[in-house]
């Protein structure tokens, strides 16, 4: 489990390496599902951030990445729970990053690039 963090109103992208049994898993053909809720029994249709990840950084090497924006965090800030999933190329799911917390933090700066 790995707690995520973020500024309101900024963009993050973190990098995800998928492996079995030691070795890259090929994702090609995977959609990937990142989920950001308030409540744990929350529907996915009210969910903070919903992310279907369907273009991967290298997918014959097992990676891919989760980017969030700033619209995407902007004003939003507080404790919420995230997890990520993964359909592969049967439909087959699975959880790859457990439930844990997802912070957005509040920016001390709030000027306009």
């Amino acid at each position: 489990m790995t707690a995520l963090s973020v500024p309101d109103g900024n963009d993050k992208t973190w990098v995800v390496t998928v492996t079995r049994d030691g070795t890259y898993a090929d994702i090609t053909g995977y959609k990937f599902l990142f989920t950001v809720k308030l409540n744990l029994g929350d529907t996915d249709t009210i969910a903070v951030i919903s992310k279907d990840i369907t273009s991967h950084t290298n997918p014959t090497q097992g990676i891919t990445s989760i980017t969030v924006t700033r619209e995407d965090t902007q004003g939003k800030f507080g404790k919420y729970f995230y997890d990520l999933q993964w359909c592969d190329d049967t439909d087959k799911r699975k959880t790859i990053l457990e439930t844990d917390i997802f912070t957005i933090t509040r920016s001390v700066g709030d000027r306009e690039c």
